[in-house]
């Protein structure tokens, strides 16, 4: 059985499959079909539009400051797709880990690598001061993504649930792992979603005339994509006890996270040519 202690991001239910095996096999079907179509669209999507952008961009890079940002965010989101060939493995083996642990917490730690690096990018991108060094930002969004993302190491472990081994977040059940669980989730929700929305919003108060119509969109679009997880994640652990029907709904929203990998290089691309950077190098 699911416990407190342990926080999923895609299907499985052990209780469900003791009282309701039948029902429970066609949503796990469900949820893997799922995985399989959206994951497989994000890797042909996101390999191909984020190695167009890291082409581009890096060919042009010394005439805007916000290429250099957005070459950035090209090589984040293509490093997560390289992962993703894993998950799919996995939700095709009907969401069983094939793979060693180590494979399990590198996974993991990409993907949180990926999401606070993006937040970061998208929050030093709306300070001022901050885009003035575009390349410096990007580093050290990298580096503090890499540092916020420690805890993906240290407590994701391969389990043997419902018959299955799976690849999740395990906090032994005692007080002081609990708070590091709440602490980390919390970490996770506000780097990864309160700060850059909060300085975004600041920024579009302000009406900055130097924002490129790029980066709102991606902002908007990273919102959308990785606040449901993030704040399901939140409540899930708020809740103190495992709820059947949040664990299932973070399935597809695991799905909307990872699938930004592929749409903000393709929003990236599209009004790239509509501020016309890329010009010259593209014709569609």
């Amino acid at each position: 059985m699911e416990d407190s202690s342990t926080t999923p991001d895609y299907f499985y239910d052990e209780d469900v499959m003791t009282s309701d095996a039948t029902a429970v096999n066609k949503m796990r079907t469900g949820f893997a079909f799922m995985y399989v179509a959206v994951y497989s669209i994000t890797i042909l999507l996101g390999v191909l539009f984020n190695l167009l952008n890291i082409n581009m961009a890096r060919k042009y890079e010394s005439t805007l400051k916000v290429k250099r940002f957005l070459l950035g965010l090209a090589v984040t989101h293509l490093l997560l797709c390289l992962f993703i060939p894993l998950y799919i493995i996995s939700a095709w083996e009907d969401f069983n880990w094939r793979f060693e642990l180590e494979v399990c917490k590198l996974g993991s730690y990409v993907r949180a690598v990926n999401m606070f690096s993006v937040s970061m990018m998208i929050t030093f991108w709306n300070i001022k001061n901050c885009r003035e060094f575009p390349r410096f930002t990007v580093l050290l969004s990298w580096i503090i993504g890499a540092i916020l993302s420690v805890p993906s190491l240290l407590y994701r472990e391969v389990q043997t649930t419902a018959g299955r081994s799976c690849c999740l977040d395990k906090y032994v059940d005692t007080d002081g792992r609990m708070f590091m669980m709440m602490a980390i989730m919390c970490s996770r929700f506000i780097f990864g979603l309160v700060l850059p929305f909060v300085v975004t919003c600041y920024n579009s108060l302000r009406k900055n005339k130097d924002d490129s119509l790029v980066i709102r969109p991606v902002a908007v679009g990273y919102f959308l994509c990785w606040t449901p997880l993030l704040f399901l994640s939140l409540l899930q652990v708020h809740a103190g006890e495992y709820n059947g029907v949040i664990t299932h709904i973070m399935s597809p929203a695991t799905a909307l996270s990872v699938s930004y990998s592929c749409i903000s290089p393709i929003i990236i691309f599209w009004l790239g040519k509509k501020e016309q950077w890329w010009e010259s190098t593209v014709v569609v």
